[in-house]
């Protein structure tokens, strides 16, 4: 945002110059200007080129960030969607305590915690990053209370149990959600 600030600045100098130069009187001016042109024109490609190429590099890496954002941005809204479609499988199932489906619950928190670490945070806006950290930390929470009830012995107590821990990630999932979309 910056440089656009200094080519408007500098453009605005530039124009205001211009009436001085091309005034009859600045004839001086003008000669002046025109040696130095002629004299110090390979200097005065150099420079011109110079400037050109780092305003190119500049836009090119604009471009290129706001393209990392958009592209981490989505593939947090994606992990995400997973997370709550995890938890919400793993509490609908935890209900019933049954120790295959507890096991295919913790795979699927394991598979969405992975998707979870690959997103970039470091090109989230701050606030969009903490949430898909608070997402990654719930993550992590339901798999730990899957695994309790797994190593657990009790059965349909500790699945309905489980049952109202998940839903409690899923309504904090949810409150992140909406947060990284404002």
């Amino acid at each position: 945002m910056r440089g656009f600030w200094i080519g408007i600045i500098s453009t605005c100098i530039a124009l205001l110059l211009l009436p001085v130069v091309a005034h009859p009187g600045a004839e001086p001016i003008r000669d002046w200007l025109r040696s130095q042109v002629q004299s110090n024109a390979p200097a005065w490609v150099q420079a011109i080129g110079s400037v050109a190429a780092v305003a190119i590099v500049i836009w090119i890496d604009r471009r290129a960030t706001a393209q990392a954002e958009r592209a981490a941005s989505q593939y947090a809204v994606l992990f995400m969607a997973q997370a709550l479609e995890s938890i919400d499988q793993a509490a609908e199932t935890s209900s019933n305590a049954i120790k295959a489906q507890l096991r295919s619950n913790l795979a699927a928190l394991d598979d969405c915690y992975e998707v979870g670490k690959s997103v970039r945070l470091e090109f989230l806006p701050p606030r969009k990053a903490v949430s898909v950290s608070m997402v990654r930390s719930h993550i992590v929470q339901a798999r730990s209370a899957t695994q309790h009830a797994l190593d657990s012995s009790s059965g349909q107590l500790v699945g309905l149990s489980l049952a109202n821990v998940l839903a409690q990630y899923r309504d904090a999932v949810l409150a992140q959600q909406a947060n990284f979309s404002r």
